[in-house]
């Protein structure tokens, strides 16, 4: 059965990956990169960082804090 928390602890999960991995490329240096059309720049990446964040601290709140 599907459980809307069940999806918040996996998206959290994901997200939480793609932050660190963001993280990571800001540190490597290898910033401007071109990915699938998309320019990653070093604002962009810091950008990214930080909403993406928000969100899974959101979600792990809603997933496991958060009461009914």
């Amino acid at each position: 059965m599907f459980h809307r928390k069940e999806l918040a602890k996996f998206l959290s999960g994901f997200l939480a990956h793609d932050v660190i991995s963001h993280i990571f490329l800001a540190g490597s240096g290898l910033l401007p990169l071109r990915m699938f059309g998309i320019i990653v720049t070093p604002e962009y990446n810091a950008a990214v960082i930080i909403v993406w964040s928000v969100v899974t601290v959101a979600l792990v709140y809603y997933a496991w804090f958060k009461k009914k």
